[in-house]
């Protein structure tokens, strides 16, 4: 109910307001990695996410890409997170690709 009722989630849980999905932050992040790296032919290989801090209804965010790593075995390993404003690391993964 944290996602979807207001009065639950500040009254009962304790929440300032309603709490994003963690996997719809996965979508974007996936959706990022799809925009820069899809058309390289690239395809993904592994996924690893974790959720970090709750990202609340309304609070601006940004999907980044950190950097990119060439690995021993050939695959690219990309490491995406998602921020606020406030510098909060709400998700942080890694999309592993050949």
């Amino acid at each position: 109910m944290i996602h979807y009722s207001d009065p639950w989630c500040r009254e009962m849980e304790g929440f300032p307001g309603l709490v994003v999905h963690g996997p719809l932050n996965l979508i974007n992040m996936l959706d990022l990695w799809r925009d820069e790296h899809a058309g390289d032919g690239h395809l993904p290989l592994s996924i690893e996410y974790r959720a970090l801090a709750p990202l609340y209804a309304g609070t601006p965010y940004v999907v980044e890409t950190s950097k990119r790593i060439e690995l021993e075995d050939q695959c690219k390993k990309c490491e995406i997170s998602v921020t606020s404003g406030n510098e909060s690391i709400h998700m942080r993964g890694v999309v592993r690709s050949k």
